[in-house]
């Protein structure tokens, strides 16, 4: 009724106010990277790299060298935005020049942006080896097969005499490899589930209207 319309709308607001919350410190944590001394944002995004592939890292990496002299609030918002990037990048396979071209649209200089991107190229198997070994980053959908069978009996029925689809869905992997999941269902079930998908698709196309 209403009150549910309404209690989704309120979801929505919430869902949309929060992503452009992540999405102005992201900004503000990149356009931070030029406040750095001299040398400071390639220091940080080595150690951004770091302490995502080795977890045992000392952070004491954050307070050395040019790092040493800078603002340890600006620091903190600039390492989170950059490891985010970094992680974001991986989680998509992109190359160094579309990370240059993301962060340099999200407040990021032309210098630092140049430098980090070289620094996350020379990095990207090790960061996508770590999201394919720590569930980060789910399995991508690249397609969709299917099949419908009319099933007569089973081995617990001897008369069934309905239709039975057999969809499988094409997957790839973080770490490059192809994978699939199948499932079998019913007219009535995968009708539930096309219906369950849509909605989800009108929610998040609302959310971020």
């Amino acid at each position: 009724g209403e009150r549910e319309e309404e209690e989704k709308r309120d979801l929505h607001g919430e869902a949309a106010r929060k992503a452009a919350t992540a999405s102005t410190e992201m900004e503000g944590g990149l356009a931070g990277l030029k406040e750095l001394p001299q040398g400071g944002a390639k220091q940080l995004c080595t150690a951004a790299i770091k302490l995502l592939l080795d977890t045992s890292q000392d952070d004491s990496i954050l307070s050395e060298g040019a790092l040493a002299s800078a603002s340890k609030a600006t620091v903190s918002t600039s390492l989170t935005a950059l490891s985010s990037v970094l992680l974001e990048s991986a989680r998509a396979n992109a190359d160094g020049n579309a990370m240059r071209l993301s962060l340099e649209e999200r407040g990021c200089g032309r210098d630092e942006a140049v430098e980090l991107s070289e620094l996350y190229q020379t990095n990207k198997d090790s960061l996508r080896l770590l999201l394919s070994r720590s569930g980060f980053s789910p399995p991508k959908l690249m397609g969709v097969t299917w099949r419908l069978d009319h099933v007569v009996k089973s081995r617990h029925l001897d008369h069934i005499d309905s239709p039975l689809y057999f969809v499988r869905l094409l997957t790839t992997r973080p770490d490059g490899s192809d994978g699939a999941v199948e499932m079998t269902c019913t007219q009535e079930q995968l009708q539930d589930l096309h219906d369950r998908l849509s909605d989800a698709a009108r929610q998040v196309e609302r959310a971020l209207a």
